[in-house]
């Protein structure tokens, strides 16, 4: 039973992970600014946690995907990281 429990929870944190991850996709940053500001200022102003420096690439549409596929890519290795250690971590049981 705790093997299906563990399996569950799994899923539900690489569903929340995917939820995160895509969301600069889904949610773009928009909406009213000040008229001087730039693409990068607007962008460190609707998301202060980004993994992709705005500064780092040329217009809002350009970091919307790099962002996206950068947290895409965070969350497969995490996922493959508790996928290697749930295989390794497995007790066999002795023979009786």
């Amino acid at each position: 039973m705790p093997r299906y429990i563990f399996i569950a929870l799994l899923v539900l944190i690489a569903c929340c992970g995917m939820a995160w991850a895509v969301h600069p996709f889904l949610s773009p940053p928009q909406g009213l600014m000040p008229s001087g500001w730039t693409d990068a200022q607007l962008i460190q102003d609707r998301y202060p946690f980004h993994l992709v420096a705005p500064k780092w690439v040329s217009d809002v549409e350009h970091w919307i995907f790099a962002e996206t596929f950068a947290r895409l890519g965070a969350v497969v290795v995490g996922i493959i990281c508790i996928f290697i250690f749930a295989r390794f971590a497995r007790h066999e049981k002795p023979a009786a």
